[in-house]
């Protein structure tokens, strides 16, 4: 995900792409020589250096090098899911509240052209079911289907529904990884 937002961000005429941090070396390298942008092996070395940041790691690591960004001042861009602890995601968000920065959770689908004409049509469903078909990814393994791409289906079914979820039925079962890679919720 990190070299799609950045492909966007160069794209960006408003946008100065300040150098892209990745603890693999070799991939730093290279992303960085295709993009002519400095690269680092350490997010603390360009905290004093961006005004915004878009965070796109392994979601385990969310929590912490979001803090550190949004206790810098800088403006973050959290790729999905926010957080992999409900109350580590809620900190987050009180600390950009109490701090007057922005955060934002990279939940893309709402801007898709589909689903925002699926807002505009649908005012008060009675019944969604969602289903979802996408290759076996590698980043399945670290967060399982659920956080990795039915998190948009559920963010775009509960901004239908506008009420509390008061009932969830799930079956999963893993085909393809350690984790539940299939999943019908």
């Amino acid at each position: 995900m990190g070299e799609y937002h950045i492909g966007v961000l160069s794209e960006m005429r408003a946008t100065e792409l300040v150098g892209i941090v990745d603890s693999n070396q070799e991939r730093a390298k290279t992303i960085s020589k295709r993009h002519n942008v400095p690269c680092y092996s350490d997010y603390k070395d360009i905290i004093p250096k961006v005004d915004v940041v878009i965070i796109a790691v392994p979601t385990s690591l969310h929590y912490p090098i979001g803090k550190e960004f949004l206790k810098a001042g800088v403006h973050t861009l959290l790729e999905k899911p926010c957080t992999d602890d409900l109350d580590q995601a809620r900190e987050l968000f009180e600390l950009a509240e109490k701090t007057n920065i922005t955060l934002h959770v990279g939940h893309v689908e709402r801007f898709n052209g589909a689903v925002q004409e699926l807002f505009k049509i649908v005012k008060d469903p009675i019944y969604l079911e969602c289903r979802r078909m996408s290759p076996f990814t590698t980043r399945v393994k670290d967060d399982g289907v659920v956080l990795d791409v039915m998190i948009h289906d559920i963010d775009i079914v509960l901004s239908l529904i506008k009420s509390n979820v008061t009932n969830v039925n799930v079956i999963g079962s893993s085909v393809f990884s350690g984790r539940d890679d299939l999943i019908n919720a």
